[in-house]
């Protein structure tokens, strides 16, 4: 009874924080897609300066989620990164600069910014914010029900990130994990002593089929 409350409580701490980190990650693809949608509706796509909000917007939006899971897992959830060199920070950290500068077509000086700032999906949801301020200012304004609507979007990703930082910082205590791990090996050593008088031969797949179940 005890190990089978130990187990599902683990079981279902774990669970918990995968569902939550799944929710967490469609709210930052929904609020994506709206300041997207706004962007491409409302910001001009020539400021008068120079500059081009309406791209800016959409270039940064995909650089926030780039940086946002390099700054969340070790290797950028890489499939094809092989374990054995996944501690190798330099080759991730070039492969998250290649990601950024083909899919968020950053430049290389943005980039550089980018990978100086010491929390990187928050730099790119400051420079969203810059892009939409300067919006208000050119032969073009933006209305300023419309900023504050693309304002309300980016704070939804900025929330989204905080609650996203907490789960990596807060994982289930080692103690307790290492505490239930020891228990349940010693449980399963002992199980074919109790089960050799009741199962004879058939104690060795007996054991494995347990040990498979709760493992």
């Amino acid at each position: 009874l005890a190990l089978g409350l130990l187990v599902t409580f683990r079981t279902n701490a774990s669970y918990e924080r995968y569902a939550e980190a799944r929710a967490l990650w469609d709210e930052v693809c929904c609020a994506s897609r709206d300041l997207a949608r706004l962007a491409l509706l409302w910001l001009p796509a020539d400021d008068g300066r120079g500059g081009a909000p309406r791209r800016d917007v959409l270039r940064l939006v995909k650089a926030f989620a780039i940086a946002l899971k390099f700054h969340l897992t070790d290797d950028g959830n890489y499939y094809e990164f092989d374990s054995d060199w996944a501690p190798d920070a330099k080759r991730i950290r070039v492969a998250m600069k290649a990601e950024l500068e083909e899919k968020a077509e950053l430049s290389d000086d943005e980039v550089g910014r980018l990978c100086a700032a010491a929390n990187r999906p928050l730099w790119a949801l400051q420079q969203i914010g810059s892009v939409v301020h300067r919006a208000l200012d050119t032969t073009n304004p933006v209305d300023t029900r419309v900023q504050m609507e693309l304002e309300d979007h980016v704070q939804r990703l900025m929330v989204a990130l905080g609650h996203c930082e907490r789960i990596v910082r807060t994982p289930i205590p080692t103690s307790y994990t290492r505490h239930t791990s020891r228990f349940l090996v010693i449980w399963l050593h002992a199980l074919p002593f109790v089960l050799w008088p009741s199962t004879d031969v058939a104690t060795v797949p007996a054991t494995l089929f347990v040990a498979w179940a709760l493992l």
